[in-house]
């Protein structure tokens, strides 16, 4: 009973098979022949149809000069044209084809034609089953006004589907794409790119090794390597994403912003591009960088942003949190800066210190004016002080309410202090060390040389004493609110990156030993400074 039950379902598996195989399978209709023959000399089963053959398989006609038909099978000469529905159309010299597998082999001036798309190239295999068209060894569509070559290439006429392998060169009147491998939904009009990509119009170039572009929408996603050029600048990132129509790209990872006109480079691994009116915000190991003569300026901030002033003129760039500058000849640090090119500023905010040969310069806001690319000048507004080394324990000190610093020939040569003024320093003569000159006033102009003060002029009235060497104890050096945090000062372009605390957390150390010992030869006698070439009273 068993093996009867199985020899049943076998023969019904079986008769399943052989009902879909059939159904598959189609005959090949002989619907015209001005003549037919069939004899020994042509070949068993051969049939040959001469003049105004018409042939017919479901809904494919074939039209040609004249054909042999073997069985399901024919070979076809002369003006092949095949037809299918209403918008598709085939042409060539000779064809193949085979019933059974309905696949239809064209060769020699093949010309296949679907809606306003034309194919042509020399080899073509079509299967009528799922509608696919296959050419290889090269090819050309023309569609429209673009015109697209390659080695070989599959379409599917009903998805609107086209696969181009190799040596792909598409020509549009507004772009020219050369790549290894392009696919395109013409039902979207969607390009998707494999393998090493360039785009090239009249005033782009952009290259890739994978992504896509949506021409209707005018937008696109280029990855692995991307790298695009106009006219003024360049983008590279690993990934890149652009919509012409609103002018905006987004780079992902090692982006790379350059302006080949102001000489700037805005770096991320996140960076935002607006073209109209232009604004650029770069974030994630964000860096600028402006070039000079190979000597540039690079700052660093959690988030940059770069925007163009109202009349759309002066570039802005503003940097917020942990920002930090190097520059050969000066560096900075603060929370947060403006940086404006109309009048070569840089504006520093929450606890900036900035750094300029051997001098720190600190107050609650510092305006850096650049002048050719190099300090010119600094205005330091709000608890303002300027400190430099004297020694391992001493430290020449310049403290007010405000002041304006100048520069000439890359060294600070003038200080102008107001209100508040105070300053601590520690002048020498020819046998070394004079001793701790303290001075309160409250305006008035130093004067240095070799980093050194040379004189000192007074608005008002000074309080001055000369304290012999190792009159005061060390922790009396120093004014009040005086810091040395030297460790934070960048020392290379890559230190932009390290962060570490600043003021509030060094000031209840102000990095100088507070031992009250005095020296051995401490002169409990203080006095007053008259020495002209060092303080004058105008």
């Amino acid at each position: 009973m068993f093996r009867y039950q199985y020899i049943l379902i076998i023969l019904f598996l079986l008769t399943i098979s052989v009902n879909l195989f059939s159904q598959k399978r189609s005959k090949i209709e002989i619907k015209h022949a001005n003549s037919m023959e069939s004899n020994k000399k042509i070949g068993g089963g051969v049939m040959r149809l001469i003049g105004d053959v018409v042939l017919k398989q479901e809904d494919v006609w074939i039209y040609c000069d004249s054909a042999y038909k073997k069985k399901n099978n024919f070979e076809a000469f002369g003006d092949v044209h095949v037809e299918r529905g209403e918008t598709l159309d085939i042409y060539s010299n000779y064809l193949d084809h085979n019933g059974n597998e309905k696949l239809a082999k064209f060769r020699k001036n093949v010309i296949m034609i679907d809606d306003d798309i034309t194919l042509t190239t020399e080899f073509l295999d079509y299967n009528l089953d799922n509608n696919s068209a296959h050419f290889y060894n090269s090819g050309k569509i023309v569609d429209s006004a673009t015109v697209l070559t390659s080695l070989s290439g599959k379409y599917y006429p009903d998805k609107e589907l086209f696969f181009f392998k190799d040596s792909v060169v598409v020509i549009d009147p507004d772009y020219i794409i050369y790549t290894d491998t392009l696919k395109y939904n013409k039902l979207k009009d969607i390009t998707y790119f494999f393998g090493p990509t360039e785009i090239i119009s009249d005033s782009n170039y952009l290259y890739c090794e994978n992504g896509w572009y949506d021409m209707q929408n005018d937008k696109g996603q280029f990855n692995k390597n991307a790298y695009y050029q106009n006219e003024n600048q360049t983008l590279k990132g690993d990934s890149l994403y652009y919509d012409r129509t609103s002018g905006i790209g987004i780079g992902f990872i090692n982006v790379e912003l350059t302006d080949t006109v102001e000489n700037i480079i805005l770096e991320g691994d996140y960076i935002y591009y607006r073209e109209e009116p232009e604004y650029a915000i770069a974030t994630q190991k964000a860096l600028f960088t402006h070039i000079s003569d190979g000597d540039s300026l690079y700052l660093h901030a959690d988030t940059l942003y770069s925007i163009y002033d109202s009349t759309g003129t002066f570039r802005i760039l503003k940097a917020y949190h942990k920002s930090r500058i190097y520059r050969y000849n000066f560096q900075g640090m603060c929370d947060s800066l403006v940086y404006s090119y109309q009048d070569s500023v840089i504006r520093m905010f929450y606890e900036p210190i900035l750094w300029f040969d051997v001098n720190q310069i600190t107050a609650e806001y510092i305006n850096a004016f650049v002048i050719n690319d190099n300090l010119d000048h600094f205005e330091l507004q709000h608890s303002a002080m300027i400190v430099s080394p004297k020694d391992s324990i001493r430290y020449d000190q310049v403290k007010g309410q405000d002041m304006i610093g100048y520069i000439r020939n890359n060294e600070l040569v003038k200080i102008d202090v107001f209100r508040r003024g105070e300053t601590m320093y520690f002048p020498i003569d020819n046998e070394g060390l004079v001793g701790a000159n303290h001075v309160l006033s409250s305006n008035y102009t130093i004067k240095l040389k070799n980093n050194e003060v040379n004189s000192i002029v007074f608005r008002e009235k000074p309080e001055a004493v000369l304290y012999p060497v190792g009159h005061l104890p060390k922790n009396e050096l120093t004014l009040k609110g005086f810091i040395w945090v030297d460790e934070l000062r960048p020392k290379t372009k890559m230190d932009v990156f390290k962060w570490k605390q600043t003021n509030n957390d060094i000031e209840t150390d102000n990095n100088i030993n507070t031992e009250t010992n005095t020296d051995s030869d401490i002169d409990n006698n203080s006095k007053t400074v008259t020495n002209n070439d060092i303080l004058q009273e105008e």
